[in-house]
Parts: C-alpha cells; sequence; structure tokens
C-alpha cells in the first residue's frame, strides 16, 4: 500500500509547486494584462487601420512601465506568450511607418524572450 501513496504524494507535490509557480498579480497588474491582451487581438484582427494605434499604445504601456534595471518590465512579460504572433502580424503590416513602430516593440520584446 506505502508506494500507492508515494505516487499520489508526487501528484500533490506537482500540483503544490504548480501551484507556487503561478505568479500572483494586483488588480492593477491584471488590467495591464488584459489590456494589453485586447491590444494584441486588435493586431489580430483583419482591419489593419487599427494597427497604428495599437502598435502605438503597446508601446506607451512598455515605456510607461516602471521597473529596476533587473527585472523585465511587466509589460513586456504579457506579451511574452504573444511574440510568435506579432511577428505573424509584422509580416502583414503594409505601412511601413506602422511596420517599423511594430519591428522595435519586437526587437525589445525579444530582447527578454529566452531561447
Amino acid at each position: 500500500m506505502a508506494p500507492s501513496k508515494v505516487p499520489d504524494k508526487k501528484g500533490d507535490d506537482k500540483k503544490d509547486e504548480k501551484v507556487i509557480a503561478e505568479p500572483e498579480y494586483t488588480e492593477e497588474d491584471l488590467k495591464l494584462k488584459e489590456d494589453l491582451e485586447m491590444l494584441v487581438d486588435r493586431l489580430r484582427d483583419s482591419n489593419t487601420s487599427l494597427y497604428g494605434s495599437a502598435i502605438d499604445m503597446i508601446a506607451t504601456q512598455i515605456k510607461s512601465s516602471t521597473s529596476t534595471m533587473t527585472s523585465v518590465p511587466k509589460p513586456l512579460k504579457f506579451l511574452r506568450p504573444h511574440y510568435p504572433s506579432l511577428k505573424e502580424v509584422y509580416e502583414k503590416i503594409i505601412d511601413s511607418n506602422v511596420k517599423t513602430r511594430c519591428a522595435d516593440i519586437l526587437s525589445v520584446l525579444a530582447m527578454t524572450c529566452s531561447t
């Protein structure tokens, strides 16, 4: 009977590890995350007229974030999972000015992504 308890305990430990690994966000952090996800969704939309304003808003969020030099600003942390889709958006952008601003965001975001 003891061996059957060991896997259960390991399973419990994994659940505990998962809970510990989940970062706790403040209400302000959650609002920022939702806003950034909404902006990324706007960029995924087929309406290209929204691209410029969405990219500018993302850039503003990144610039206005306060952080120490040793930590990654929260907007960049929240945008990491969207890096592949932002690259796809970049490929679709026709306006060279908007494309340049998108490239700036991608380059900063790429520096925070581990390879």
